[in-house]
């Protein structure tokens, strides 16, 4: 019998509850769930409930702590003890994971015990598994991916013609947006993943706070109604490179790419081998679908007797040098471009100015010059 410890029972704690209620293949039980209000009547498997975390963290008869909750504190100490008294954790909380991964790593490999967070990342896509296992010997160069189901939603609804209040209003009704949002939409919560991400797929940890980001607002309606008829379609891409290179951006892509097929809720992730790509695809909001990934990897540690560390870092020999697929993209026929600096080579298109391929660098510093330059990239090769 494995005993399970859940901090936190919202949409995915109650999501967990039931896969672990009807799945057949270990025989486990949820010992308690810690919640800021026990009273509060809950959806999920009724199960113990309670408001002090030494309940869940410092239970004797507990084996693995399962973590759904938010932020990095307090939830970092508490799986710091939790990892100290040899329990074994699996976290869908991608704040803690992003900022201690590798500090709860190393804990977990001195005291032996199995630690997984592929739910923080991808929802339902079996995303940092693979990166660290099937692709781990790989000489991936890059990596491209839509890892907010929110945003991808709130677009999704755009284009049929709904305002953003709208969306933004219907992804919460169906659970797919937090009540305050915020985190998901300015492009917070992308970072976070793409950190883990390019921790996965580099072997080296990247701070989310230097990514240059953009997330979606209110302005970007009127974007994606006006790139429409031209073909295009507006994703906010998640993007990596092996020199360092991050990048978090509403981007234009082409309506027959595979990245604008991917709507709603679903998320994607792509990385480049000698030329090739591979893809993922799965949801990437909702409580099932994270919860599908919980439980994957307790499978995992369950396979492993909850012991070892899984990391698969790739070679340094194995990484060659790549550009960054974008060319600065410039939108507002309301102001004039005489004002800004645009760069040379710059042609007009309809009603827009297209610039030559810019490295990052440019194209970063290109947009610190030009203050109020609505300006979006294009994806060009992948």
């Amino acid at each position: 019998m494995i005993r399970i410890g859940l901090l936190g029972y919202g949409t995915v704690g109650q999501a967990f509850a039931e896969l672990v209620a009807r799945q057949t293949r270990v025989q486990t039980l949820i010992e308690v769930a810690l919640v800021r209000n026990p009273e509060r009547p809950r959806k999920g498997p009724q199960i113990r409930l309670t408001g002090n975390p030494e309940d869940v963290i410092d239970c004797p008869d507990i084996d693995v702590i399962v973590d759904v909750m938010g932020g990095s504190e307090p939830a970092r100490q508490w799986l710091v003890r939790a990892i100290e008294q040899n329990k074994s954790v699996i976290s869908a909380n991608k704040e803690v994971m992003a900022d201690y991964a590798s500090e709860l790593g190393q804990l977990a490999a001195r005291h032996n015990v199995y630690l997984a967070w592929e739910a923080a990342v991808g929802g339902g896509i079996p995303l940092l598994e693979p990166l660290k296992s099937h692709f781990s010997g790989a000489p991936v160069s890059r990596f491209i991916g839509i890892l907010n189901g929110t945003t991808n939603y709130v677009l999704s609804r755009l284009e049929t013609g709904e305002s953003y209040s709208e969306a933004l209003s219907d992804a919460q009704r169906a659970g797919y947006a937090e009540a305050d949002p915020a985190n998901d939409l300015n492009g917070s919560d992308v970072a976070r993943k793409l950190e883990l991400v390019f921790g996965a797929l580099f072997g080296t940890p990247k701070n989310f706070s230097i990514t240059p980001r953009r997330g979606i607002d209110e302005d970007l309606s009127r974007i994606v109604k006006r790139v429409e008829p031209w073909g295009w379609r507006v994703k906010v891409l998640a993007v990596a490179d092996q020199l360092g290179g991050t990048q978090i951006w509403p981007t234009l892509v082409r309506a027959d790419h595979r990245l604008a097929q991917v709507t709603g809720v679903m998320n994607v992730a792509g990385v480049e081998i000698y030329g090739q790509w591979f893809w993922m695809e799965g949801p990437g909001a909702g409580g099932p679908a994270t919860a599908l990934s919980l439980l994957a990897d307790f499978y995992r540690g369950y396979e492993t007797g909850f012991h070892r560390l899984r990391l698969s870092p790739l070679s340094e020999k194995l990484v060659h040098p790549i550009s960054m697929p974008w060319m600065g993209f410039a939108l507002d026929p309301d102001r004039s471009l005489s004002s800004f600096n645009v760069p040379d080579g710059a042609i007009m298109h309809q009603d827009y100015w297209m610039t030559p391929p810019l490295d990052q660098i440019s194209a970063a510093n290109w947009l610190a010059e030009n203050p109020g330059l609505l300006a979006y990239p294009v994806l060009l090769d992948a």
